[in-house]
């Protein structure tokens, strides 16, 4: 076993005796280089992929009308994004291209994914928000100068590669085991949507007599139910439009939800959350309210929704929509069968993601007016969801304990805790 000193960093602990700990200024450089005519934008996304944007999405994103201060950056480049960095927004370009100051470019003498993975690691560790002062919420500050006066723990060159090697091998298996779950978590969410669909489009008589909705997404609905515009059936209200200056401490305002807060159909709470000091009473919600997301960065979240279950003083955001009915767990399931799949391809242009008012509230639903009918059917569905949740809620926890395990494997062997066996 080989030997371990202090090595003075707090956040890294006892190193092996024959690394050193030096300063990210002697061993990084701060890349600033030109633009060409045919640079492409690229983007470091939060999962550490550092890439052209049209290589992954379009949609989502601020665009800016004037590139004031944009880099090239050339595939090898190390990036480090200043804001996203802490949520783990550092990796290694595969393209060349051109981005926002946002992203620090740098190169290294030492071996660049043994720095990402530290980095990474410093993020995990929270370490880049508590460096991080009087900025926005979920976000950091990171810039070379703050880089530059980190310490890192460097082993010699052949350590590094050997240590880059197997988190690569490694997280490679990981990647594969949560691409494997994801795969089973998104067919139990199709299958829950397809059994939601059907209860809600056909009813539970499966000897009903039928009749064609005239809706694709439809098909045949039962003779005696109704095709009807949901303004028709309850209220559509836009949410609280609010200045940086309104955000408060909780203990000064009232909580805003947000589309973070809708978390596989319920709503959920987070230590980030935003409060807000405003006299304005229209965009308060309601118990029972259903609350939907409006407008988001991704299209694949416009239209996610849940009920307000719970009496709470609290305002509904900008992007959000709230829809008030006399029958909203009916209308919930409605909401989550695949009406949306059809509709918002409508909606949308390539400019915008958004779901107004006016186009939610003509949006055409099966529907029956027995309130018995309904209550069947909302028995039915919530016995049969909450099995298919709980599978669903087995298969995120696996994923959890993957995450927590990426992380451990990380700062284990970038720091020295364990050494990579002599078999790999």
């Amino acid at each position: 076993m080989r030997e371990m000193i202090d090595s003075g960093v707090k956040w890294i602990g006892r190193i092996p005796s024959t690394w050193k700990v030096i300063r990210g200024k002697y061993i990084l450089e701060y890349l600033q280089k030109p633009v060409r005519e045919t640079d492409e934008v690229i983007t470091c996304f939060r999962d550490g992929e550092v890439t052209l944007r049209s290589n992954r999405r379009e949609d989502g994103f601020t665009i800016s009308m004037k590139e004031i201060g944009y880099q090239g950056i050339d595939a090898g480049d190390l990036v480090v994004h200043g804001m996203d960095g802490f949520a783990g927004a550092i990796g290694i370009s595969d393209s060349r291209g051109k981005a926002s100051p946002v992203l620090n470019v740098l190169g290294t003498n030492q071996n660049k994914r043994f720095m990402m993975y530290y980095l990474r690691n410093m993020a995990y560790s929270n370490i880049f928000m508590a460096l991080s002062m009087g900025i926005r919420v979920r976000s950091c500050d990171l810039n070379w100068k703050k880089l530059g006066e980190l310490l890192y723990p460097v082993p010699c060159i052949d350590e590094q590669n050997k240590i880059a090697n197997f988190i690569d091998n490694r997280l490679h298996k990981i990647s594969e085991l949560h691409k494997n779950i994801q795969s089973q978590i998104d067919t139990l969410e199709n299958y829950k949507k397809s059994v939601i669909t059907k209860a809600v489009t056909k009813g539970l008589n499966p000897d009903a007599p039928m009749k064609d909705s005239g809706i694709e997404w439809m098909g045949k609905i039962p003779e005696h139910w109704l095709t009807i515009k949901l303004k028709y059936l309850g209220n559509t209200k836009n949410g609280l439009t609010y200045k940086p200056e309104n955000i408060v401490e909780a203990s000064g305002g009232k909580l805003v939800l947000r589309s973070s807060n809708i978390q596989q159909g319920k709503i959920v709470y987070h230590p980030d959350d935003v409060y807000v000091n405003s006299k304005d009473t229209s965009s308060i919600i309601e118990q029972n309210d259903i609350l939907l997301c409006a407008r988001n960065g991704s299209r694949d979240l416009i239209g996610k929704n849940a009920i307000m279950l719970d009496s709470i003083d609290a305002y509904y955001g900008a992007f959000m929509m709230v829809y008030r009915c006399s029958n909203p767990q009916y209308i919930h399931y409605v909401l989550n069968s695949n009406i949306f799949d059809h509709y918002l391809g409508t909606f949308f242009t390539s400019t915008i993601n958004q779901l107004t008012k006016r186009n939610f509230e003509n949006m055409v639903v099966p529907y029956t007016t027995s309130d018995e009918e309904q209550k069947e059917i909302v028995d039915y569905l919530k016995n049969r969801c909450v099995a298919i949740d709980n599978l669903i809620a087995k298969k995120r926890a696996q994923i959890s304990t993957l995450q927590t395990y990426k992380k451990s494997l990380i700062y284990e062997y970038v720091t020295g805790k364990k050494e990579v066996p002599s078999d790999e």
